[in-house]
C-alpha cells in the first residue's frame, strides 16, 4: 500500500505522530483515536495542529494496551474526546463507562484538580462534537446553545446539586440513561426505542414523542 511504502521511505527516526504530520495528515479536520503512546512532543504537535484525541480506555485495557495519558492531556490543555471503539474490543458501547474509566485513570496518574468531573463530561459531549467537526455551523451539536441541535441524553441521578450531579454522572453514570433525544424528538426511553416504523420485523411501532420547547 502507498502508506506502507511512505513509512519505509520516511518513517524511520520519527514517532508515528510526527510521521503522519510529515504526510500532511494532521489538522483540525481529523482526530487521533486512542492516543496512548504520545510523548510530550507528540502532544504539543497535536495541539499546534488543532488535532483532537479520542480516548477509548476500556478498549485499550481489553487489547492489552497501557492507559492513555489523560492527566497529561488535561494538564496541557489538549483537545480530547471520549469513545468506546467498538464491541470487538469493548465490553459495551456505554460511553459513560469509558468516562468513569478515564476518571479513575486520571486520578491514578496524579490529576487532582477539582475540575476533573466537568472536563471529562465536556470531553464526552462537546469534545466529541469538536473531534468530528460537528461543534460549529447551523446544525451543530455537543452543547446547549441557541441554534444548536436538540440532541440530548437524560440521566437518572440522585444528586440534588450541580457539582454532585456531575460527580455522580462521571463516576457512576454507566447504565443510567433514561431517555435519548435526537433533533428534539425522544428516540429512546429506558432502553426501548421509540418511533420505530410499523413495518419493522424486529419490534412493534411506538409513538414518537416530541420535546416541548420552552
Amino acid at each position: 500500500m502507498p502508506s506502507f511504502r511512505a513509512l519505509r521511505a520516511l518513517g524511520f527516526g520519527a514517532s508515528a505522530t510526527a510521521f503522519v504530520d510529515r504526510l500532511g495528515v494532521l489538522g483540525p479536520d481529523c482526530h487521533i483515536a486512542h492516543g496512548v503512546y504520545m510523548t510530550a512532543a507528540d502532544r504539543a504537535l497535536l495541539r499546534a495542529r488543532g488535532t483532537a484525541v479520542a480516548l477509548c480506555p476500556r478498549s485499550n485495557a481489553v487489547i492489552g494496551l497501557d492507559p492513555p495519558p489523560v492527566a497529561d492531556y488535561l494538564r496541557e490543555g489538549s483537545p480530547i474526546a471520549i469513545g468506546t471503539d467498538s464491541l470487538s474490543s469493548s465490553p459495551s458501547l456505554d460511553l459513560m463507562a469509558d468516562v468513569t474509566a478515564l476518571h479513575r485513570i486520571a486520578r491514578a496518574q496524579g490529576y487532582g484538580h477539582r475540575d476533573l468531573h466537568e472536563r471529562l463530561l465536556s470531553a464526552a459531549t462537546l469534545g466529541g462534537a469538536h473531534a468530528m467537526g460537528l461543534a460549529v455551523g447551523p446544525d451543530r451539536i455537543g452543547h446547549l446553545a441557541v441554534g444548536a441541535r436538540a440532541d440530548l441524553a437524560v440521566f437518572d441521578v440522585d444528586a440534588r446539586t450541580v457539582p454532585d450531579a456531575l460527580a455522580e454522572l462521571v463516576e457512576d453514570g454507566a447504565g443510567r440513561a433514561s431517555a435519548t433525544v435526537i433533533r428534539g424528538v425522544v428516540r429512546a426511553v429506558d432502553g426501548a426505542l421509540t418511533g420505530v416504523p410499523a413495518s419493522s420485523p424486529d419490534r412493534p411501532a411506538r409513538p414518537v414523542i416530541p420535546v416541548e420547547e420552552s
